[in-house]
């Protein structure tokens, strides 16, 4: 006899063992088929995070660029507005503190 023959037989004679391994095949596939959609799910929540996580740190990084390219053109214009022999005494308070810092 193969092997699955006696198995074969019981289901071919039982009706009632047909429907139990049918609703059983459908109850793995139905959890197969869950288990795979939630990991789908699951990855494209990831990426989407992912996603907006790099748009915001591009939009930060942007941000701050253009705020270091402003106080380097003021730090420019700062030192082009003084001219011959300066020392930090004879400067107004705002260059003093754009050509030395805080």
């Amino acid at each position: 006899m193969p092997f699955g023959y006696g198995v074969w037989l019981f289901l071919k004679n039982n009706p009632a063992a047909r429907w139990a391994a049918g609703i059983g095949a459908a109850f793995i596939a139905f959890l197969t088929w869950l288990a795979l959609h939630d990991r789908k799910v699951r990855r494209e929540a990831v990426q989407k995070q992912e996603t907006k996580a790099r748009k915001t740190a591009t939009k930060e990084l942007t941000k701050l660029e253009h705020e270091a390219d402003e106080r380097i053109e003021k730090a420019h214009q700062a030192a082009d507005a003084v001219s011959g022999d300066v020392t930090s005494d004879s400067l107004s308070d705002d260059t003093r503190r754009i050509l030395f810092g805080d």
